[in-house]
């Protein structure tokens, strides 16, 4: 429950930053009060104030990992480090960078957290063994340095010598040197995950991400026009990571193309205008997202943020919407041109389960409480500790007016989450 609660009010400080950046760019077109941008650049230092301390916190328990012992205590610790993984891939995610800024510490923190879980089941029955907590001080070590190293980069942040790549740069040129992201890719570049590979067990970003053979620069090009219908000429590569991703920029459009050939992401950042209807706009991106192969799809939110519709879709399964399978696309107003995706969470999501329900819906409905009103039900495939579980997701009003959603496991019947609207 802890570990719920932490992460929904991390979302809503990520949320709105994100929201204070994406205002800052428009406003920047117009005339913007320095108050203004003050304001937007807070936003993001503290979602990076936010990064380095999930990395210390993940730090922190990896190293207390090390010393354990007795079942009890091996099992919250191993609770406690992968909920500091979801933490700090959460704070990640919130910051203004492409994907390949930051391949390898996602990649590290996928690591941890995967080892973790398949522990969780072991730690249950007899307890880390002397391997285990060896292998917790060699994760223990590399986060580490790299808590250190993000703790750097903070001072620097606040002494003036670095500064955020967005919205900074849309008001102010900088010098390339003195961005956030040249100064993680210089990070990520001393970031060695080679002597964790024996600790990664699969099901991760970091081994989706790992391809004996890579693509080739040249077809990850080739990939990178064709989806956005440009010529390969026209593309510039800004950056080609160990694991074979490439990132090209276009007209002040990035893309990254992974060793997979997977297209993870697509940002913009020209001022858009407001011209279609979101109906218009939904079906630009439906259409698009059925070109590159996603026809069974469920919306699982949208918004509308100068003059550009954004949607998050999840895939199913068997029918069954994947809450963890989803990708992300923002489609522009003015000329229904694709403005950004992100398909990094579909291309990393770990096989699904396709587990069946054990108790019945009428018995999923005695976990809610006696102060909820039942509005509806459907099922759902979520991610937790223990890997991706089949929900009843039950939407429910409360009695003093809360609006909940209330996911009971369709194999135990107990409680799995609660989502307060």
């Amino acid at each position: 429950m802890f570990m719920r609660k932490k992460a929904f009010i991390l979302m809503i400080v990520y949320f709105t930053a994100t929201v204070l950046a994406l205002g800052g760019y428009s406003l920047a077109s117009g005339i913007i009060g320095e108050n203004y941008r003050n304001t937007a650049v807070y936003g993001y230092e503290h979602t990076f104030g936010e990064v380095v301390t999930a990395t210390h916190e993940l730090s922190e328990a990896l190293h207390r990992a090390a010393y354990t012992t007795g079942t009890a205590l091996s099992t919250s610790v191993c609770a406690d480090i992968y909920a500091d993984c979801l933490t700090a891939n959460m704070t990640l995610a919130a910051l203004p960078f492409s994907t390949q800024e930051l391949e390898q510490t996602a990649g590290f923190i996928s690591i941890a957290g995967n080892y973790a879980h398949t522990l969780l089941k072991s730690g249950k029955e007899s307890g880390f063994a002397s391997s285990d907590r060896d292998n917790f001080m060699t994760l223990y070590k590399t986060a580490k340095k790299l808590t250190d190293s993000l703790t750097e980069l903070q001072g620097k942040i606040n002494n003036g010598e670095l500064v955020l790549d967005d919205p900074e740069n849309v008001f102010i040129s900088h010098d390339e040197e003195t961005l956030l992201s040249s100064a993680m890719l210089k990070l990520e570049d001393k970031l060695d995950l080679s002597s964790l590979s024996d600790l990664n067990g699969g099901n991760t970003q970091a081994s989706a991400k790992k391809y004996d053979n890579p693509i080739s620069e040249e077809k990850a090009r080739e990939l990178a026009a064709e989806f956005l219908g440009a010529e390969k000429s026209e593309l510039n590569k800004q950056y080609r990571s160990e694991s074979g991703g490439t990132c090209f920029e276009l007209d002040g459009t990035s893309i990254v193309v992974d060793g997979g050939g997977n297209v993870l992401s697509v940002s913009s950042k020209r001022t858009v205008t407001d011209g279609k209807s979101a109906d218009e706009l939904e079906k630009a991106a439906l259409g698009f997202l059925k070109k590159q192969g996603f026809s069974e799809l469920h919306k699982l939110s949208e918004e509308y943020s100068d003059g550009v519709l954004y949607l998050k879709y999840c895939l199913l399964y068997k029918g069954t919407p994947c809450e963890g399978d989803c990708i992300k696309i923002g489609i522009a107003a003015d000329d229904l041109g694709l403005y950004s995706y992100d398909a990094t969470a579909h291309v990393n999501a770990p096989e699904h389960c396709g587990s069946s329900k054990a108790v019945s819906i009428a018995q999923a409905k005695s976990a809610l409480p006696d102060n909820v009103c039942l509005v509806s039900d459907s099922t759902v495939y979520v991610e937790s500790a223990d890997g991706e579980r089949l929900c009843y997701a039950f939407s429910c009003t409360a009695d003093n007016g809360d609006k909940l959603s209330i996911l009971v496991d369709a194999e135990t019947g107990r409680q799995l989450r609660i989502d307060i609207q």
